[in-house]
């Protein structure tokens, strides 16, 4: 039996091995060029920071074979399904030769089996063999491919490893079991043909997604991925900072000076400021531990940097040198003082990084907090934010659970009212946004504007997975009459080339007519990749100005700003050549307000939505403190291309089209709408 299944099978058999065989002699040939190309591309580009740029070139330059190489791969198991599967008894049943057979002590059962098992393995060794030669292949490619074409995207997925080998084996037996059902050879494997097709389009968009949650990766700062930091003096750390020791005030003198050197008006700042502000942090600390003393008194200051600083040190060794000699103890003093410090800059990039912490549970991607976004973050400005304070985004975890939805208006948090005669509360406000280890439960009033009901639920910090499509950074769709929309929730590293791709893919066999770029929610990121993104839509121009502290006020008027460096477009950038109607909100910060700014400025496109952040500064840079913890400061200051400050005011739209919570409740987005009839007007 074996004998007269290979005697019918060689034929097939012969076609496929030469097939495979001329593939991986093709692959053979150029894969070794393309891993000895992807190898110096790394290596070079290791050395200027530029990866991510060589990632998007070096697939670029081989997308075509790559794509071919995995249709081949795709395509594999449905042609063994239709040319083996479907003809292995649908053929014998149509010429009647399953009679002879069965005449010749044979019994079904062994005759079946036989069949099915040759044919069976030999079509999943089949697949085997092409899909290792292939993933061998990819293998360079598949660690620089573009969104969409990662390993477990789609179409990708099921081109490596042992997918195609499943595959084949569900083809084999469909095509079988359609043949012994239909007992046609052409409608048996037409049949196949459209049901396999249906099935890989269907399980990966609508069944894999829901097998098991998705995972994604966090990686810690490290010399891989971090140059370097900058100690508070003037040598360099490389590589990942020691445990954290505990604050100390030489510490704080640290920081101090670090402050008046590096940060962008160090050199002009009345540093009394700082100094106050980190003596009336020292007293709340004594008054939490019942420790209030009368030697716990501001010293008088002169304006002398370095004797103010000698005065103010005195008194406060004289004030904890009689607290009870507790490292710990001594520590949150220092803490506290070194914190205010900072504060007192005012300045929402200036930031001392410290005590960070995961949840125990913690794992890859989860995320900590309630679970929700509101119209207003965590920073909500009195005299900008607006009420009602209402949901915006469900996430996951508490407040998922609790069954609130977008729309739902916050009348109260833990008692308080967000807004009091209009101004916002906040320290109420940002309750909704606990972060690790802050764990104590938060008590919302609620309304449902849409059914008016009222009530009350208690949410408990937690980690949460949240939803996949939220934590992409480019997500791209067509719009009605052509228009591309993407939206942007952050300029990491490689934001702007991502964006550049999105479109051109969204404009593939067709014509666009305009471009909507969605910024609501985006706190920034790169200002290198904001300008890079500006430069598809103009070139020859400035967009933004970073300036130094001038030494001497006088002479720069009341802005304070000395030399500034231009940010110019880069014209290697080809144009897109397409309107642009850019969506913010007062979730856009630091680099998107950057790229709104220029946007109206150069008159690049329109403005449609709500007032940006103003919480834009230049890049802070890093510098490890003693404790080895990190203070970030930036040392210039931020102007838009007219030269108007953004930090503290923001960009206002060109059309002020604010969410409302019957908007949210009801999925709408009128902002949208309106950007979609300026590209039609």
């Amino acid at each position: 039996m074996i004998w007269l299944t290979w005697r019918q099978f060689r034929a097939a058999a012969a076609t496929v091995a030469a097939a495979l065989v001329v593939l991986a002699a093709a692959l053979a040939l150029t894969g070794p060029g393309l891993a000895s190309r992807y190898s110096a591309g790394i290596t070079a580009c290791a050395r200027d920071g530029g990866c991510p740029r060589f990632f998007d070139r070096f697939f670029d330059d081989h997308q075509v074979p790559f794509l071919a190489v995995t249709l081949v791969v795709l395509i594999v198991p449905a042609l063994l399904g239709l040319f083996w599967g479907a003809p292995l008894v649908t053929r014998e049943l149509e010429a009647g030769t399953h009679l002879l057979v069965w005449n010749q002590s044979i019994t079904r059962t062994r005759w079946l089996a036989v069949k099915l098992t040759f044919t069976g393995l030999a079509a999943v060794a089949a697949a085997g063999l092409c899909s290792l030669v292939a993933t061998w292949w990819a293998a360079p490619l598949d660690r620089s491919a573009a969104p969409g074409f990662a390993l477990m995207d789609p179409l990708v997925f099921g081109a490596r490893g042992i997918v195609p080998m499943a595959y084949a084996a569900f083809a084999f037996v469909l095509g079988v079991t359609v043949g012994m059902l239909v007992r046609r050879t052409v409608p048996a494997m037409a049949l196949t043909l459209a049901l396999f097709a249906a099935v890989q389009i269907v399980m990966p968009l609508a069944v894999r997604p829901h097998l098991l949650p998705p995972v994604s990766a966090s990686f810690e700062l490290g010399p891989e991925n971090v140059d370097s930091f900058s100690k508070a003096g003037d040598e360099e750390f490389q590589g990942n900072p020691p445990p954290e020791t505990p604050t100390t005030i030489d510490v704080v003198e640290q920081a101090y000076f670090c402050v008046l050197a590096n940060y962008y008006g160090g050199a002009t700042l009345d540093a009394r400021s700082l100094l106050t502000a980190g003596f009336a942090a020292l007293v709340p600390e004594l008054n939490r531990g019942g420790r209030d003393l009368p030697e716990a008194t501001m010293p008088a200051l002169t304006g002398d940097r370095h004797a103010d600083w000698a005065a103010f040190e005195t008194a406060w060794r004289r004030v904890t040198g009689l607290l009870p000699q507790d490292a710990d103890l001594q520590a949150k003093p220092a803490a506290a003082t070194l914190q205010a410090i900072v504060t007192a800059l005012d300045d929402d990039h200036a930031r001392w990084t410290h005590g960070a912490a995961r949840p125990p549970d913690y794992y890859d991607g989860d995320q900590y907090g309630l679970g929700l976004h509101a119209n207003l973050g965590r920073t909500a400005t009195p005299g900008t934010a607006l009420p009602p304070l209402f949901v915006t985004t469900v996430l996951g975890g508490p407040a998922k659970e609790a069954g609130l939805r977008p729309g739902d208006v916050i009348e109260s948090i833990n008692g308080s009212a967000p807004f009091v005669d209009g101004e916002v509360t906040p320290a109420a406000v940002a309750a909704l946004y606990p972060q690790y280890p802050q764990a104590g439960a938060v008590r919302l009033r609620l309304l449902r504007q849409t059914t008016g009901r009222h009530w009350t639920v208690t949410l408990k910090p937690g980690l949460y997975q949240p939803d996949p499509a939220a934590l992409q950074v480019v997500t791209p769709k067509l719009l009605r009459d052509h228009v591309a929309y993407v939206r942007l929730s952050g300029f990491a590293p490689d934001a702007a080339d991502r964006v550049f791709r999105a479109i051109s893919r969204l404009g593939a066999g067709r014509t666009l007519t305009g471009v909507v770029l969605d910024l609501r929610g985006n706190g920034g990121g790169s200002a290198d990749e904001a300008n890079r993104l500006l430069s598809g839509f103009a070139h020859g121009k400035v967009t933004a100005y970073q300036c130094a502290a001038s030494p001497d006020t006088k002479d720069t008027g009341d802005t304070g700003d000395g030399a500034c460096a231009p940010m110019r477009t880069d014209d290697s950038v080809p144009l897109l050549g397409l309107p642009l109607v850019v969506l913010t909100d007062r979730g856009c910060a630091s680099a998107c307000e950057h790229f709104s700014s220029a946007v109206k400025d150069l008159r690049l496109g329109q403005l449609v939505g709500t007032r940006t952040a103003g919480a834009v500064s230049s890049p802070a840079r890093p510098y490890l403190l003693g404790d080895n913890t990190t203070l970030m400061l930036p040392s210039t200051r931020h102007l838009a291309p007219g030269r108007e400050v953004i930090d503290r005011v923001g960009v206002a739209p060109d059309h002020h089209v604010p969410q409302t919570p019957k908007d949210a409740a009801a999925g709408r987005d009128r902002a949208l709408d309106e950007a979609l009839n300026l590209l039609h007007t």
